[in-house]
Parts: C-alpha cells; sequence; structure tokens
C-alpha cells in the first residue's frame, strides 16, 4: 500500500515542499506563513510522509486539552491512492497526547472524496458550519472520538 513511505516530524526544510502539495490539494491553501506558524509551535503535531527522500504528504493537528483539531492532510498528487494518506491519519491519531479524547476536522460538504476517506476512518459528521469557506461553501464538522 504505501510502499516505502515513513513517517517523521516536520522539520523547517520541509516547508517549502509542503506547501507546495497544499497548493496543488485545495482550492482554499494555507499560505507558507500558517505552516511556518504551526511548525513552531508546541501545541502543533506536524507530520510528514517521505519517500525515496522526498516529502510526498503531511499531516498537521492542533492539540488542546482533550481535544484535537486536524488541520491539513494531504498526499501530493503523484502518491495518491497508495495508503499514505491513511498512513499520516493513523500516525498522527497515534501520536496525540492519551488525554485527547476526540480529533475533529472541517471538510467542503461538495468534497465527497475526503469525506469518503475520513468515514471509512471512524469519523462521524457531527454538524453543518455554514459558509465556512471564503467561497460560501459549508464545511461538515467531522469527529472520531479516541475513548470509548
Amino acid at each position: 500500500m504505501s510502499g516505502t513511505a515513513t513517517i517523521r516530524r516536520a522539520a523547517l526544510n520541509d516547508l517549502l515542499a509542503v506547501y507546495n502539495i497544499e497548493r496543488q490539494s485545495f482550492n482554499h491553501p494555507y499560505g507558507l506563513v500558517v505552516f511556518l506558524t504551526l511548525l513552531t509551535s508546541p501545541s502543533s503535531l506536524f507530520l510528514v510522509a517521505e519517500d525515496a527522500g522526498k516529502v510526498v504528504g503531511y499531516a498537521v493537528a492542533r492539540v488542546d486539552e482533550g481535544s484535537a483539531l486536524l488541520l491539513s492532510i494531504a498526499v501530493h498528487p503523484q502518491h495518491r491512492r497508495r495508503g499514505i494518506g491513511a498512513l499520516l491519519l493513523r500516525s498522527i491519531i497515534r501520536q496525540l497526547p492519551e488525554e485527547v479524547e476526540y480529533l475533529d476536522l472541517q471538510v467542503a460538504v461538495s468534497n465527497r472524496v475526503a469525506i469518503s476517506f475520513y468515514e471509512k476512518h471512524g469519523f462521524e459528521k457531527i454538524r453543518i458550519i455554514p459558509r465556512y469557506y471564503k467561497d460560501g461553501e459549508d464545511a461538515y464538522l467531522m469527529r472520531l472520538a479516541l475513548t470509548s
């Protein structure tokens, strides 16, 4: 599935590759400064997937007391459908502090591929957030319960 992809903590020299993947993956990409801020924040968990020495995907979450928010996860278009996204998501979940009870995320209601991916990994739609995106599109708030 994921071939030779390995997961590790993101480093400063990964940010341009992460930003490139972000721009190719989303209609409303985060800026480079956002990724720099997340990389240096003690409340962030920022991972990259590397294949043959090249960053091919990333995931970043912000951790608060008892909860976490998956801010962004993406795989380079040429490396999709190989299990790298699932590997990144499982790695984020595994590395969250033990006291985190749930992982939330927002996803565009039109992004059926992502919604299906998250549902396959146990996330449930909690509610719709009206006009979440700059273009007015709604988002789903989705949640994965981490404690039984």
